[in-house]
């Protein structure tokens, strides 16, 4: 029982990452798409964002958290061009699942998250 239930908890876990990334398909100004690396517990995730071709964007900041903890933590995404991507370190790639979202600054001091709200 206790060989089924190891096998399963990872599996539930990508389940959790990709359904995440499904449900943030919406209208946004700047974001274009979000990809995740292949999810393993205990192993790096990166996190990929394709933004739009808007020429304001300063900055890009992810805001994540585990399912047990209270705060998130922001990090600094690395911007190239229209993209920008951070690798969420191995210690923080907890099961059940891991909250995010972004924060896209603009030039003028302006600022929008995805997912919108």
């Amino acid at each position: 029982m206790n060989k089924c239930r190891a096998l399963f908890i990872p599996i539930v876990f990508v389940l959790l990452l990709v359904f995440a990334n499904e449900n943030l398909a919406q209208i946004s100004n700047s974001v274009s798409k979000v990809n995740f690396g292949p999810a393993v517990e205990g192993q790096p995730l990166t996190v990929n964002v394709e933004l739009l071709p808007v020429s304001n964007i300063s900055d890009v900041r992810i805001a994540y958290r585990l399912f047990e903890e209270r705060e998130f933590k922001i990090r600094e995404m690395e911007l190239v061009g229209t993209s920008a991507s951070f690798t969420i370190p191995a210690e923080d790639v907890r099961l059940p699942y891991i909250t995010y979202y972004l924060i896209i600054g603009f030039s003028d001091g302006t600022s929008e998250t995805y997912p919108l709200g």
